[in-house]
């Protein structure tokens, strides 16, 4: 009878506190049920952010896809035009030559013509003269052929004395040699002068063939050159479209880039809000659990040792407030600090929001911290990386991996494997950019971690 009355006694007590709803808050039921269905909306919303990053960074990969192809073909353009360019180039220099020799062809062709008509008169002279002589010597010849010796002998003999028979032989004989010299030299002066005109107007019909010969090399060469010059303002023109077309496409990848940040800021807020609501709705339920404790005392004894147990078993368990750690298994070499740079290649930023560290392709990147992978992706700029939420608004950044451990949503512990560092995006070499976010900006990574 007594266990009878015990039981019924409970029964009453625990009707009581499902009543007033005690029970379910000794038990934590309650603020679980708000915390279970307020994390459900809440990773929602961060499942949507991380599908619209995702969906960017496909549309990135797809820009950088295309953006390669476009500069191969600007490359492949350039090479083609390289070489019309040295075609046209070479074309020049045979058009150079050429041309030396057409005004080297037109210089002799001036100067043959200009010797021939100076030939040309002198001849006429010779001829001139020749004629003159001539006639001179045709009379002579009538005379002695009419008189025959009769008309030398009566010039001999027609002398008054022996000086002046002498001196009328020796003129005789000195008409005679003169004509025969005079004869000889203008013989001599005519041979000369048609040899002298034969050279001159073979040369002169060489220069002439040559001429044509040139004149059609050269008319040749234009057209060539006219062609090729044609060739060459089309592969410019196509290179200009191209390169145009990559212009474009990096005006698009900026603003992906852009879209990203953004979308990553979203899940930094995202994330924040996640974390200030779950730490509201523990403080509440820690808050509501003192309470019940403190009026379960009032209960009897058994109820109010359950009600502790239960509260114990589903305890939340608080975030890691440890140190960071160097995000390296190796401890490498920093090649650009945070801060003001020279922009390394073109792309990069002059305002480095990390510091560089150069380690080979490969190297064990771990998590600095404990946290939470909001993001593990890829990006044009930061190639492969990964973003790790920290709570307090501090958020972790590695890029240019390699590869990537883990996924968004996964839990790392400090030390945890979550890539392994390389070359990808916008990168000058083998390394791992570090970088800290942290009260709504980036910070110096330095002043978190030491190698």
């Amino acid at each position: 009878m007594k266990k009878r009355w015990i039981a019924i006694g409970l029964w009453s007590i625990g009707a009581i506190l499902i009543g007033t709803g005690q029970l379910n808050g000794c038990l934590g039921l309650n603020e679980d049920r708000g915390m279970i269905s307020y994390a459900a909306g809440q990773s929602q919303a961060s499942k949507t952010i991380q599908n619209k990053i995702e969906k960017s960074n496909k549309t990135t990969r797809s820009l950088e896809e295309e953006k390669k192809t476009l500069k191969k073909e600007v490359a492949s353009l350039e090479n083609k035009k390289n070489d019309v360019v040295s075609y046209i180039q070479s074309l020049d220099q045979k058009l150079a030559d050429l041309s030396t020799k057409v005004e080297r062809n037109e210089t002799n062709l001036k100067k043959t013509k200009k010797e021939i008509r100076i030939l040309k008169k002198e001849k006429k002279a010779a001829e001139s003269k020749k004629e003159i002589q001539y006639d001179s010597m045709l009379e002579r010849i009538k005379y002695v052929y009419e008189n025959g010796d009769q008309g030398y002998w009566e010039v001999l003999l027609g002398a008054d004395s022996l000086s002046e028979f002498l001196n009328r032989a020796e003129y005789v004989s000195k008409v005679s040699s003169y004509d025969r010299n005079l004869l000889k030299e203008y013989q001599k002066t005519c041979d000369t002068i048609t040899t002298a005109q034969n050279r001159l107007e073979i040369d002169l019909a060489d220069l002439t063939t040559l001429r044509k010969s040139l004149k059609l090399k050269k008319d040749s060469m234009n057209t060539i050159m006219d062609k090729k010059t044609d060739e060459l303002q089309k592969y410019q023109v196509s290179i200009d479209q191209k390169s145009s077309s990559v212009k474009n496409t990096d005006n698009l990848l900026a603003k992906q880039e852009a879209q990203l940040e953004a979308l990553m800021a979203a899940q930094r807020k995202q994330s924040e809000k996640e974390e200030a609501a779950r730490k509201t709705a523990e403080k509440k339920a820690a808050q509501k659990s003192t309470s019940n404790a403190a009026k379960a005392t009032k209960a009897p004894k058994t109820a109010a040792t359950k009600a502790p147990r239960a509260n114990t078993d589903n305890s939340t368990t608080k975030v890691s407030v440890s140190g960071f750690r160097w995000p390296l298994t190796v401890s490498g070499r920093i090649t650009s600090y945070f801060g003001y740079r020279t922009s390394p290649t073109a792309g990069a930023s002059s305002n480095h929001k990390g510091i560089d560290i150069s380690v080979p392709v490969g190297s064990t990147v771990v998590a600095a911290k404990a946290g939470t992978v909001v993001t593990a992706a890829y990006s044009a700029s930061a190639g492969n990386y990964i973003a790790i939420s920290h709570g307090d608004g501090v958020y972790t950044y590695y890029m240019h991996c390699s590869s990537l451990a883990v996924s968004s949503g996964a839990k790392v512990s400090q030390g945890q494997k979550i890539a392994l560092s390389g070359n990808t995006g916008v990168s000058t070499g083998p390394h791992l950019h570090f970088a800290v976010y942290a009260g709504g900006t980036y910070v110096n990574p330095l002043n978190y971690v030491s190698q």
